[in-house]
C-alpha cells in the first residue's frame, strides 16, 4: 500500500493531476489494502473470514485515520463512506482468504 501510494503520489504531482484523479486512487488505494489485509486475516485464521476481514479492513481504516489527525488533513468529509468501503472490502477479503486457505495445511 504505502509503495503504491508513493509511486502514485509522484506520478500524480509531477504531471499536476486534478483533485477528482486523486481522490479516486485514494479510493482505489484504501479498497485494495482493506481486501488484501482482510485476505490475509481471513485466511490466516481460516473461520469466519467475514468477521476477520471487517476487522482487518477497519484496522486499515483507523491506521489511515490516524495518520489524516496526526497530519492535520482529517476534515471529517466522506467519514462514513470510507468506514463503509473499508468494512466491505475487507469482509470481501476475508472471504476470499478463507476459500484459499481452506482445506491447506498451511
Amino acid at each position: 500500500m504505502l509503495i503504491f501510494s508513493v509511486v502514485s503520489s509522484l506520478i500524480f504531482y509531477s504531471f499536476d493531476a486534478p483533485q477528482e484523479e486523486v481522490s479516486a486512487l485514494s479510493y482505489f488505494t484504501l479498497c485494495a489494502s482493506c481486501f488484501v489485509c482482510g485476505m490475509f486475516v481471513g485466511g490466516g485464521k481460516r473461520k469466519n473470514g467475514f468477521i476477520w476481514g471487517a476487522a482487518g479492513g477497519l484496522l486499515i481504516f483507523l491506521l489511515c485515520l490516524a495518520g489524516a489527525v496526526v497530519s492535520g488533513n482529517f476534515t471529517g468529509g466522506e467519514f462514513i463512506l470510507k468506514l463503509c468501503l473499508s468494512a466491505v472490502t475487507g469482509c470481501i477479503g476475508g472471504i476470499v482468504g478463507v476459500n484459499l486457505m481452506y482445506g491447506k495445511n498451511v
